[in-house]
């Protein structure tokens, strides 16, 4: 914490610079942002609006996905649960867990096992943007896959081959080697995209 003390920021460039460096650096359990904050010469409430109009989330919520992509990056190469928990900055593996259930519905145990044990369901629903790959656990919904087409074309590219895989479903189960895919109407998909036109 003594570079603190040296920080004398000349710009709100060079504010959100040192801000992303010190989250980068400092787990988000070890993350003193009062303290921070004062020695930029700011109120943490001027400090997390700053970040948030430059960075579009709030400090807390950076130094997370900061944890996060590490903790991923750590347990796809097999490292522990607690080595992980420590190794990322989080106080307990309790704290992991929370942060694995929250952003990636599911136990970072199964991140790590590479999906084995989960039954996850994908299907396809229209909505306000195009068609919309869905998955889902049993439990909660895991995530959506629009398609990505100019504003100018009629004609939506593609998200599954024939053959199950596409790209929108590979997306968002990268990381999971072990899952096997299992399709579903996903009537429930008409429901979590409330659409009137679709």
């Amino acid at each position: 914490m003594n570079q603190l003390a040296a920080l004398a920021p000349e710009s709100d460039y060079d504010t959100i610079r040192a801000a992303i460096r010190y989250l980068s650096e400092n787990g988000p359990d070890a993350t003193d942002l009062p303290r921070f904050a004062r020695a930029l010469g700011l109120t943490e409430r001027q400090l997390t609006e700053l970040f948030r109009r430059w960075c579009g989330l709030s400090p807390k919520s950076f130094a997370q996905a900061v944890a996060l992509d590490h903790a991923k990056s750590l347990l796809r190469n097999q490292a522990s649960v607690l080595d992980t928990t420590y190794e990322v900055g989080l106080s307990s593996t309790s704290r992991l867990h929370d942060l694995f259930v929250t952003y990636e519905a599911m136990p970072p145990g199964v991140f790590r096992a590479g999906g084995e044990g989960i039954d996850m369901i994908w299907g396809v629903a229209p909505s306000p943007f195009g068609l919309a790959v869905i998955t889902a656990l049993i439990t909660e919904f895991r995530g959506l896959a629009l398609p990505m087409r100019t504003p100018a074309s009629k004609k939506p590219l593609p998200i599954l081959p024939i053959a199950g895989r596409g790209p929108g479903l590979r997306a968002m189960t990268r990381g999971l080697p072990q899952w096997s895919p299992a399709f579903s109407s996903l009537g429930a998909g008409r429901r979590i995209i409330r659409c009137g036109s679709c």
